[in-house]
Formats: C-alpha cells, structure tokens, sequence
C-alpha cells in the first residue's frame, strides 16, 4: 500500500487543495454579493426611507408633521400711497413708498386628525400668528394710506351693470362719504376694520345669504383654526401619493376653472412632498388663497445653513404667462379671453368673491414691466429678493427652506358714472407683499437627513469596495497557489516521498492489526510503471480553458444578476415610446391604412301612409353596408426628444368595396329618406318668433318632406332646389351628402409626447391640436356656464392610432374624435381574447350615459341619455346628434316613432380592443348614427308638425381599423409571449452556464477527469482525514483502495 498509486491519493484526497477550491467559492461569493450591492442596496435604502417618512400615527415623523417643530415667519410690504389727493384730483401717477417688513412668527398645528380607511387622514389646521416688533421697522399701528378694496371691488364690477345701478352706487357712497382711499394700521389692514360698505350690505342682504366676512382685512379669520378640512394621503400604502392633497372640503376638483387638469388639488401643503425627487419631478403646491395648483420646476442643487443637501424648486416662468406666451394657461381664463389675465398675473377674483384680485410674484418679477412703471416707487425687481422658491431635501422629500413670496394687487377699472372713482384709470394697483417662510429645521430633524443623504452612499461604496477587493485578491490568491500546487504536484518522484512514508507505516500497522489472515506483503499493489505514472502538470491550452471558464463564470454570474434586476419589458417599452424612425411601428403609423367605413342607411317604407295619417309610426328598412377603404397616412414635422410634430391626412383617398358591400349595384338602388335639409333648417327657424314659421312654410312650400333617390345621391351629391332660396336667410352649403362634407381630405396638425422622458404613461398624449389645446367647433361653449365639463380640451387625450403601453384597468384614456367634435373617454368593460391574443375591451358611450351638459341640448331639443350634440360638427349647422347605431343604450323611446330598428350590443355597440402591455390597437369599431333632432314645430304646416319632438336617425357608420401589418403582429406577439419567458431563459441559462464553468474549473485542476471521478474525488475528500495518517486509522480499507484505483485511473 506503500505504491505512487497511494501516494497520489493520499495527496490529493488531503485539506490542502480542498481549502483553495472553498476560498474560490468564498471569493466568487464576496466578488457576486458586490454585485448585488452596487444593483440593489438603493432600493434597501428606499424602501427603509419609505416606511420612515410614511404618516404613521405614532411615528415621530408623524409627531413633527402634526405639529411641526419649526417657527415659520411671514413678513409683509405695504404699498403706501404718498400721494392720494394729486392722483385723484390732477391725474397724476401714483407714487408708493415700500414701508416693512412687519413681521409675524406662526405656530402651525393639525387638529382634528382622522385616519381614514383608504389610506388618509384629514384634519384642520391651526395657524397662530404673533406679531415680532423686534423683527420689524415699526409696530402694528403704523399708519398707511392704501386702495379702498371693497369699495374699488364694487365700483369696477358695477362697469357693465345697468346706467342707474352705478349713479345709485355713486348717492350711496356718497352719503356715507366712501373714498377710493383709505387711511388704516398695519394691523387694521392685515386683520380687520369696519368698513360702512360692507357694513351696508350686512344690514340689507337677507340672513341666508349671510356674507362671508363682517370686517374687512387681507388675512381677516385666518388667525385661528381653519375650518376648511384637509384630507391627504399618508403614503402608507402608496409612497407615490405621499402628502399628495385627495380632498380639500369634500372636492376633489376646484369649481372655478375650465378643464380638470387646471381644476386639479392633488399637490401637497408645501411642507411635505413624496420622497426620492430627482430633477425631473414636478412638484405641485396647493393653497387656497392661490385658487390652483403652484408647479414648481427643479432649478438648482443648494446647501442649507444645516449642511444638508437640497433641490431648489421655483416656479415656471411661464406659470403667471399670459395666453398668447403660453395658450395652456387658457383654461384659467373662465370667461374666454376677456377674462385672462396680462402677462405676470393671475386673477383670484373666483375664489375672493368676485374682488378683482390679482397675485403676482413681488415687484412685478417675471411680468411685463410696464405694470410696475404705472406707479412711482416700485424698484425694480430682484431676483434674490423676489423669487418664489422652495429648498427640498430629496430622499425624504421634506422641505428645508422657503421663501413663498407674493405680491397683491387690485384691478380697478374706470368708472364715468360714479364720480369717486371717475379719475381712477385702468390700473393695476399694488397692495402689499409678503414673504413666507421658514429658514431651517430642529438638529434633531436635520441630523436624521444628513443621515439618510450621507451615510448610506458611504456603506455602499464601502460595501462594493470591500466585498469586490476582498473577493478578487481571494480569488487570485487561491487560482495562483491551486496552479503553483498542481504544478508541484506534477514534478513530485512519489516513490520517494519521505511525507508518505511514515503515513503508510502508520497505515501498514493498521492493515496488519485488523487484516491478520489476509494481508498483502508491501509492495504488492497494482501500481503502473514508473514511466507510466500520470502527469497532472497543466498544460499552457489547460491554463488557458482555466482562464476562460473562470471568466465566463464570473460574466454568467453577471449576466444572471443583472437580469434580476432588469425588466426586459420595461425597457422595450422605453425604446418603444422613444419613437425612432427605425421602428416598426413608426413606418406602420406613417403609412397607416386607416381603415375602412361602413354606411347604413334608413329606407322608409311608408312615407305616404305616414303623411296621409294611416301610419303613425315610420316604418324604417336598414340598407347597407355599403364600404369604403379609406387611405390616408401621417407626414412628421418635427421631432425632438420629448415630442412630435405631425399632419395627419385624413380620407387622401377613398375607395368605394363593391365585394364587401351588400351589392355591388348597391349605390344605384333607390330609397326613400326624411327631407333632412327642410327638417334641419325648420328646426333652425323654430326658436324665432311664430310668423316666421308662416314664412318658413310659403318659401318651402314645394318641397317634400320625404325624398327619393338613388343610395349615391345621398351620400355624395344630396341638394334641393328649395335650398338655393333658403341660403337668402340662413348661410348653407349646397351639396349636403351625408359622406361628401365627411370624407372630405381633411388635415389636422398634432404635437404629443415621446421618450421616457416625458413619462411612459404618457406616450402619444396630445398637447396641442392646430397649436391649440381646445377643438375650435367648441371653443364658444368653454365660455359658457358649463364650460368646465365640455369635452372640448384635447391635451392629455390621444388620436387613437397610438396608446401608452402598459395600460392598466384604471388608466385614464381619453380619444379625441374629429367626426364628433369632441373628445371621447374610454371607458373601460372588461378582459377579452381576440385572435389569441388577451386585450382589455374599451366602450365609446356606456349605456343610458348623461352627456356632459354643453352637448345636452340641440337648438331647445333635451337629448336622451346616450347621445350628444353633433350640431357644430356637421354641415350649415344643421341640428344633429349621435348615438349609437338602432338608438342601442339610449333612453330615448324611439319605439313610439319608429318601427324597424333592433338594437344589440354586438351589432351597434363602439369599442376598442387595446392589448395593454405594448399599448397597440388591435382592432377598433366606432360605431356612429346621426340623427336630427327636431323640435316643436307647431307653427309650422301639418307636413311638419308631424315629426314635432322626434329624434330621426339619418344614417350610421362603422369605422373599422385596418389590419395591422405582419411585422407589427409578430414584434407584439413576442413582446406578449417570448419575452417574459425569455428573460427567465436568460437568467437560467446564465445560472447553468456559471455552474458548468464553475465544475469546469474544479475539473481542470483535478487533470480535466470525468465528472463520476469529480463525484468520488469530493467524496474522497468528504470521507479523507486531515492528513494520511487520520486517513488511514478513520476509515476501513476498502473506501481508500476504491479512492485510491479512482485518483489512479
């Protein structure tokens, strides 16, 4: 048992190599978990943050959010007017003198604290204000000479009342001796002094219309607990919304402004915002005294006093912009244009109970100068003095610093009729100025943030620096002494071996002690030729298969741990809405097919039998489809990283499908229609007075009420003679077909977003329509009293060729439809397969849905539920509306008129079929009927007033979208289907191919044996001893032979 064979085993079945292959695992461990740490430790990180900074009662950051450990200040500016009299009497300008600041320290406390079920609390909040006249130029009773707010209010809002009103105004004030100016404290001025006007109007006006306020002054009841109730999200279940606003007294949208974007209240007080803010983020602040949302934009990195780090938010420039600068700010112009406000101001007057009020930034920074110059005395503005910011610490989203500065002023316009006021000009007039604020937090709450800023980043680096150095210098030291041993190992004379000597006469011994009968002289073993021994030298291509399969070893591990923390979907999708001109999809839009219509016309069967009295009810045949191919594509103007410009060419060419259409000789096929054009301009007529009925009724007199015709005619050339005598009052279009004014080549000129940049989820979504934000059909009815709920505003809608991907059951998606003037929202049904494929199924118009109130009426006509105003959307005006096909969803009872129509949901139901994770359309149903809605016609001739208070169905189509090309359908289905899995197959390939390397190597360094020999080497080695001698009196002979002709062989 002395032989080269037991020698070799012994050797290699010892802890000396054994060691090394355990220090490489260990090394391959640390070098992997440095990895991980450099991926993943900021996600530990914010997920600790999350739960830290979450509104938990009980928490401390709860604690300093309900009372807030800081003293903020406001300090005021008075515009003190010099010269009052000379303004007045000699029409000088104004001169003001800048007197403060008065200074007031606040304690800020939320009381009446709820925690609500959905994940949010609402509360009050208390602000205690404490006059500073250490911190001052003066005290409270300073005296100052300042507009006369309630009276110029009431006198500029009287300028387009009746003659009489104001020359009443004017006894009145009169009387009660009531100056455009007045003489008042600082304190009076703030807080409250009574005013006869409003004195006045508390004695007249009856109790249930009880004002607001019994004194008059600028920070009147805000001295005390607000009894406006807050309701906030704590962040808990959704860090997102962390501090974000859900209601301000029940609402969760402002009344005042004209789309639901400017009426929006989900920002924050000012004081919180949700964490991890990088300089992309738009932060919103909601105040009421601000009557919006305040964005705020990231404008520099800062250093507080504290030696924390922060993010410097300011508002837009474009923020207090006027319309023509910036046509987004339209939406707070409530009254249309009139209404809006010059450049560098914003009109409150909704929210101060109509006072023309106007805020700016102090100084009249970022506005036209011209304002500041109608006054004397206003310096010019500074931006370090001026400019409205907040400092905010990103990781946690508290603010550090803020100057919140705003600059009051009054609109007064020029009154003739009141003689006060008749030599005060149109003027913008300042008021006063505050700054508000606070200038640095507690240490306590200071420490906490460097804390989550500084450390962390240092543990990481630390961490990556540590495991990645300690794990190489391990691996290299152990791949040089395993190669520098085998090396050793190859050269050793084993019959020499002093080293296996004594450990074979300690075996021997053993041998004869326990194998009296059967031992086998020394010697004996079946041991090769010397000559014949095994080399286990590494050879230079060896070395090199070492090198390599340690690489690929540690590139595999790589590639697995990056794939755990890659969404491949994520980013496909970011390549997606990057919308290059290499994509598929952009040649798939540019040349989009468009689609194909189908029209259905209503032949009435018993037109006579209608007239002459027998029937009472129309008898309706439905005849169609007769389809078209329309063809049109996309031509990009413009293309940056955020947006694109395009011109979509609607119907450039239309092609009538006899093989698809009911037949082939359907447009030669003669049917009998309703007179629309007499019908149409009869309604037009029904809301003047009741001789133009008579009127109407002699220029018409030959014309019929019911129309025949080939199908052709009227969809592509429908006139009658009547009409060239009623373009003498009403203007009118001469061909009225039903398809020839709608496919008309149309182009419309889109800007909407791209990139990741802007935000996935915002892919595709409109900005601006012919560079505007509202569709010009509707534009008058934004002004209206409804205005605030017509759907007129595209910004933010899409143009239903492309969707955001990953949409979600909730996701807003709104359509801007051209053919209905308006837009559509989506409305969301439910999961359904098409061709294979899993898609979320969208509806135009819900069942028994209410219009919104702009498009409820046509020329005096209440519409049923389920249809809306068409009027400015089709030919002369005519009175029209739409539906859904056979009336299907409406309310209407068209079963009192009609017979012949059966309305179903798969026939006559609009729909979209979205896929949602690439955001693709795979197919689209707008469904459409046109009807004319018809008034009372009473005045009118009996041919008339028998379709009195009838909703007519004209036609219907369905617009279809073309198929999607080849290329698309394949990019989506392995986008839906490979994808997901793919990423599963990389990351287990790469886990095999780190193993296979791993055993390669392990292999190699055993003289590149057999993975069975591998298997009885670690077994060799799990069952063999320290040394050969622990060996040889451990385990029974047997086990080391079977090692022993292994290792050999």
């Amino acid at each position: 048992m002395n032989g080269p064979k037991h020698k070799l085993c012994t050797k290699l079945s010892s802890t000396y190599l054994r060691k090394w292959w355990i220090t490489i695992a260990l090394a391959s461990i640390l070098i992997i978990g440095g990895i991980v740490v450099a991926c993943e430790f900021s996600v530990l990180i914010n997920a600790i943050v999350d739960r830290m900074v979450a509104l938990r009662p009980g928490a401390k950051t709860f604690g300093w959010w309900a009372k807030p450990p800081v003293e903020p200040k406001i300090s005021l500016y008075v515009y003190n007017v010099t010269n009052a009299d000379d303004f007045l009497s000699n029409g000088s300008k104004a001169i003001v003198d800048e007197v403060g600041p008065y200074v007031y320290t606040e304690t800020w406390e939320k009381v009446n604290i709820v925690e609500n079920d959905n994940g949010t609390l609402s509360y009050n909040l208390r602000k205690i204000y404490t006059f500073r006249e250490d911190l001052s130029v003066g005290p409270e009773d300073d005296v100052v000479i300042v507009p006369n707010i309630p009276m110029l209010s009431a006198t500029s809002q009287s300028k387009h009342a009746a003659r009489f009103l104001r020359l009443a105004m004017a006894s009145i004030m009169d009387i009660l001796k009531i100056k455009p100016f007045v003489q008042v404290s600082v304190g009076q001025l703030l807080w409250g002094y009574e005013d006869p006007l409003l004195k006045l109007a508390k004695d007249v006006v009856p109790k249930e219309q009880k004002l607001p306020y019994e004194e008059f002054g600028l920070m009147y009841g805000k001295n005390g607990t607000s009894s406006d109730r807050i309701t906030l999200h704590t962040g808990v279940d959704d860090i997102n919304k962390y501090g974000i606003i859900d209601k301000f007294n029940g609402r969760t949208h402002l009344p005042h402004w004209t789309t639901d974007e400017c009426n929006r209240l989900n920002g924050t007080d000012g004081s919180i915002f949700p964490p991890h803010i990088d300089h992309d983020r738009v932060l919103y602040v909601y105040d009421k005294d601000l009557c919006r949302l305040l964005p705020l934009v990231f404008e520099q990195e800062v250093m507080t006093s504290n030696e924390v780090p922060g993010y410097r938010f300011t508002p837009p420039e474009w923020v207090f912009q006027d319309v023509d600068r910036h046509p987004d700010n339209m939406c707070f112009c409530p009254a249309g244009q009139p209404s809006c406000s010059p450049n560098g101001l914003f009109n409150v007057s909704l929210c101060q109970y109509d006072s023309p009020i106007m805020l700016s930034f102090p100084h009249f920074y970022l506005a036209d100068d011209s304002l500041r110059t109608q006054v004397e005395g206003i310096s010019p503005p500074q931006k370090e003095k001026h400019q409205f910011f907040f400092d905010v610490q990103p990781k946690m989203g508290t603010t550090l610093r803020v100057r919140a500065r705003i600059q009051i002023n009054l609109a007064v316009s020029q009154v003739f009729d009141i003689k006060q006021v008749a030599n005060f000009p149109d003027i913008i007039f300042p008021i006063l100025w505050f700054e508000e604020g606070i200038d640095m937090l507690p240490d306590e709450v200071t420490d906490l943030m460097r804390f989550a800023e500084q450390v962390p980043p240092k543990i990481r680096v630390g961490l990556i620096v540590a495991l990645c150095a300690l794990g190489v210098a391990l691996l290299l030291l152990s791949t040089f002494c395993l190669i520098r041993n085998s090396h050793r190992q190859s050269t050793l004379h084993l019959e020499g071996s002093n080293y296996l000597a004594t450990a074979q006469v300690d075996m021997n011994k053993k041998q004869n002690k326990d194998n009296t009968n059967n031992q086998q002289p020394a010697g004996k073993t079946d041991v090769p030729e010397k000559n014949s021994s095994i080399i286990m030298k590494l050879k230079p291509l060896q070395r090199l298969q070492l090198a390599f399969c340690l690489l690929l070893c540690l590139f595999s591990s790589l590639i697995f741990i990056l794939s755990c923390g890659i969404n491949y979907r994520q980013e496909l999708a970011k390549e997606h809405v990057r919308f290059r001109q290499e994509m598929p999809t952009m040649d798939s839009w540019i040349n989009s097919p468009f689609g194909k219509l189908k029209s259905y016309l209503f032949n009435v069967t018993n037109s006579e039998a209608f007239l002459n009295g027998t029937d009472t009810k129309l008898k309706l045949d439905q005849i169609g489809p007769i389809v078209y191919n329309i063809v049109g594509y996309n031509d990009i103007l413009e293309r940056t990283e955020h947006n694109v410009t395009y011109r979509k060419h609607r119907y450039r060419r239309v092609e009538f499908l006899p093989e698809e259409s009911v037949s082939p000789d359907i447009l030669n096929q003669t049917i009998i229609l309703p007179n629309s054009i007499l019908l149409g301009s009869a309604a037009k007529f029904s809301h003047e007075a009741p001789y133009s009925a008579f009127g109407f009724d002699a220029v018409t007199l030959g014309e019929d009420v019911f129309v025949t015709g080939s199908i052709y005619y009227f969809l592509w050339e429908f006139t009658r003679p009547g009409l060239e005598m009623m373009s003498k009052f009403l203007t009118l279009t001469s061909n009225c077909g039903l398809l020839h004014n709608a496919l008309k080549e149309k182009e419309e000129v889109y800007t909407v977003n791209i990139g990741p940049e802007s935000g996935i989820e915002n892919f595709f979504r409109i900005k601006s329509l012919n560079n505007d934000v509202i569709l010009k059909e509707q534009r008058q009815r934004t002004r209206g009293p409804d205005g605030e709920s017509c759907p007129a505003y595209v910004k933010g809608a899409l143009d239903n060729s492309l969707f955001p991907p990953f949409v979600q059951k909730d996701t807003p998606l709104t359509l801007v439809a051209i053919e209905s003037c308006r837009t559509l929202p989506l409305n969301y049904k439910g999961e359904e397969v098409y061709q294979g494929i899993d898609t979320f199924r969208y509806t135009l118009i819900r069942p028994y849905e209410e219009a919104p109130k702009c498009l409820q009426n046509t020329y005096g006509v209440k519409l049923p539920r389920a249809m809306f105003d068409a009027s400015k959307c089709v030919i002369n005006d005519a009175p029209s509306c739409f539906s859904q096909p056979h009336f299907y969803g409406s309310d209407y009872n068209w079963e009192r008129h009609f017979e012949g129509l059966h309305p179903n949901e798969e026939e006559h139901e609009g729909f979209v079929l979205l896929e949602p994770v690439t955001g693709i359309p795979i197919t689209e149903k707008y469904r459409f009927q046109s009807n004319i809605p018809v008034p009372d016609l009473r005045f009118y001739s009996q041919r008339l007033r028998m379709f009195s208070n009838m909703i007519l169905p004209a036609f219907w189509y369905e617009f279809e979208m073309g198929e999607l090309p080849d290329l698309v359908t394949r990019l989506m289905w392995i986008n839906i289907n490979v994808v997901p899995h793919l990423q599963w197959s990389v990351m287990t390939l790469a886990l095999l191919l780190a193993l296979w390397s791993g055993l390669k190597v392990v292999r190699l360094f055993y003289g590149n044996i057999s993975y069975r020999q591998l298997y009885h080497r670690i077994c060799c080695d799990q069952a063999g001893g320290r040394n050969n001698v622990l060996l040889a009196t451990t385990f029974p002979q047997d086990a080391l032979t079977q090692c022993q002709n292994v290792n050999v062989k």
